[in-house]
This record gives structure tokens, sequence and C-alpha cells, in this order.
């Protein structure tokens, strides 16, 4: 039985059981509105904001170079807050394999007091990396892509 069977299935049993305690008079029916007037609707502008929507606003609220910034993002990780790099490497201080995580692939052997939790937190690894940014550490955090941006612009 499918998943949309199943849902007919259940629904006309719920109805075939209501209908039975109202006849035996220990529920009352009522009956359901079917048809709603177009202006009973509330009307709701959806806006599906995206991972880089959300940097280039952080990037404007900061008064930075907001195409540098989305072309780090993008080097590093497609902006992908889930993104994971950087497992074929060992950490020198702890031997284990690193992990590069989110969108701005913070290393956990360089970075260790980063939760995976904040670093793959598009909004918390976003105000992270505009904090680097406003300092003007590009180049210490994601050398090789500030690298390709400052050789292509």
């Amino acid at each position: 039985m499918n998943f949309i069977s199943i849902l007919i299935y259940k629904s006309l049993s719920a109805t075939i059981v209501a209908v039975g305690l109202a006849l035996a008079g220990l529920m009352p029916i009522e009956l359901a509105k079917t048809h709603i007037e177009p202006d009973a609707i509330e009307r709701q502008e959806i806006t599906v904001k995206t991972s880089e929507d959300l940097i280039r606003e952080q990037a404007r609220a900061n008064n930075l170079d907001e195409e540098k910034i989305i072309f780090i993002a993008r080097c590093e990780s497609q902006i992908e807050p889930d993104a994971l790099g950087d497992s074929h490497l060992i950490c020198a201080k702890t031997q284990k394999p690193v992990r590069s995580r989110g969108v701005w692939q913070i290393n956990n052997c360089a970075h260790p007091e980063i939760s995976d939790e904040q670093a793959f937190d598009l909004e918390w690894s976003t105000d992270w990396a505009m904090e680097i940014f406003k300092k003007g550490e590009e180049t210490k955090e994601w050398r090789r892509c500030t690298n390709r941006y400052t050789m292509l612009y």
C-alpha cells in the first residue's frame, strides 16, 4: 500500500467512525466549509533567501567587498553550508584527519575552538568570516582563494 493509499484509507476510516458516532447520537455532525472566498485568504509574499543572499547581506552590512567575499565562498565550498573537505590531510597537532567545515571551510585543526554546529551554521560562520574580512586577514584564512581572486581581479 503506497503513501497516498494509506492516507485515503485513514481518512475514510476516520470519516466512517465520525458518521457512526454521529448517527448513534454520540457526536454532533458539523458540516465542513467547502468554499473559501478569495478575499478571506491572507496573501503573503513568499521569498526564499539563499545562502548567497545571506552572505551578500552580511557583506553589505559590514561595508565589505561583496563580490570578493562571494568569490571566496564559492571557491571554498560552492556556498554549500554542509560542505566538508580536507579529510585527506592530517592535523600535525592531533595526528587526526583534518575536517574543513561549512561554507567557509573552517578547519578543525586551525580552529579547534569552533564546533561543528558553529562551522555548519551559515549565519554563525558568516558572522565569524565577516570579522576576518573586517580585519583584512582573509589571505591568512583563505590564502588559495584570496590569491586566485587577486590574480583575476
